[in-house]
């Protein structure tokens, strides 16, 4: 069923009685995705950022708000996800689902892990030591640790937590909308929140599956009360939105400069609280801003599960071919480090959409999500 159709559905509620349908600017929500695709796209091309040492207070703060803008698009992402679940969600069964993503998501991903492990194998490892050793066991502990590299601390992660919050919605999908999974939903991402400061769990938002899931109930929550949503956000006065997310973006990047001062693993985590207030204003933002043609032009909701799962062996790539003429090491200001990332995410950003759109034309438009029939 296409996003086109769901407009016109009569969705059935759980008493078994017609609920109208409401007019749903979908063309919006493509824009929000390509928006948001290009921030995690530059949340990804940061090269030499994390390691960078600040040599004054506009130094650090610079660097701190530059790595946050890379993790405000992560919720936002998986509220996208339940507002588009939720229309079909009732039509699912848990084999039907599984069905109807596994040629769409599960296999487009699994085959660009594949890729990108292969890639791994060939630049990164030892081959011709191994090769030499004969050492086996070696080999198969290098394989374990790339590829739960690959699955767990690259953007491959999402897909993962996406598999798991989506097949728990549908197994509960008589209960998906109700307030107490919300609830519950709610105090899991809590946890996660406050064991950035307590370490209680392993710290690390890409190890946090269940910690997502309350965002995806949460746009199905959107979806359902959409025309009261849209009213509301509407009637609010831009300066004083933008003032909220400004304020907001602050608080989450003196959050970060803390939970790095304590030592904590992952400082800069996408499901820290002050970054999901980030992200959720920043959703508001967007979801007053509208529908933008010129970003809608480029097809994003045919290119950016592509733009997803290519970026990072474009990344992995390029990263080769750039270190050969050019060390991050040598950017003494902060400044022209900017300046090279940013060129950096253009080119990135660039050879990633060629890519994927000349994909999406070829016999091999599948490895994006896309049928052949």
């Amino acid at each position: 069923m296409s996003q086109e159709n769901i407009d016109a559905m009569v969705l059935t509620t759980s008493a078994g009685e017609a609920e109208p349908a409401v007019a749903i600017n979908y063309e919006q929500i493509d824009t929000i995705r390509g928006i948001t695709i290009c921030l995690i796209v530059w949340g990804h091309c940061l090269l030499g950022w994390q390691d960078y040492v600040p040599r004054n207070t506009v130094d650090l703060f610079l660097k701190i708000a530059v790595i946050e803008t890379g993790k405000i698009s992560t919720i936002i992402f998986f509220v996208v996800a339940g507002f588009l679940l939720r229309p079909k969600l009732r039509n699912y069964s848990f084999a039907s689902f599984c069905k109807e993503r596994l040629p769409k998501v599960y296999i487009p991903w699994l085959s660009f892990i594949l890729l990108f492990l292969v890639l791994s194998i060939i630049q990164l490892l030892p081959l011709a030591e191994l090769w030499a050793s004969r050492d086996l066991k070696q080999f198969w502990w290098y394989i374990y640790k790339l590829t739960d590299g690959l699955m767990l601390y690259t953007a491959y992660w999402f897909v993962t937590t996406y598999i798991v919050t989506m097949l728990l919605l549908v197994w509960l999908r008589d209960q998906a909308e109700s307030a107490w999974l919300g609830i519950v939903l709610a105090a899991v991402t809590l946890f996660y929140c406050i064991n950035f400061y307590y370490n209680w769990v392993a710290a690390n938002h890409a190890k946090a599956v269940l910690a997502y899931a309350f965002f995806v109930w949460l746009g199905m929550q959107v979806n359902k009360y959409y025309p009261m949503i849209q009213s509301a956000i509407q009637k609010v006065n831009w300066a004083v939105l933008l003032t909220a997310l400004s304020l907001s973006f602050i608080i989450s990047c003196m959050d970060a400069k803390y939970l790095s001062g304590i030592g904590c693993v992952d400082p800069y985590g996408s499901n820290r609280i002050s970054n999901a207030v980030v992200s959720l204003l920043f959703f508001a933002v967007l979801l007053k801003a509208g529908k933008s043609s010129s970003i809608n032009k480029l097809k994003p909701r045919k290119t950016v599960y592509g733009i997803f799962l290519a970026h990072n062996i474009v990344i992995f790539e390029l990263t080769f071919i750039v270190l050969r003429f050019f060390s991050v090491e040598q950017f003494e200001s902060i400044w022209m480090l900017l300046v090279f990332n940013l060129a950096f995410f253009v080119i990135v950003l660039t050879v990633t959409y060629g890519l994927v759109w000349a994909i999406t034309k070829s016999r091999y438009r599948w490895l994006v999500g896309i049928s052949n029939n």
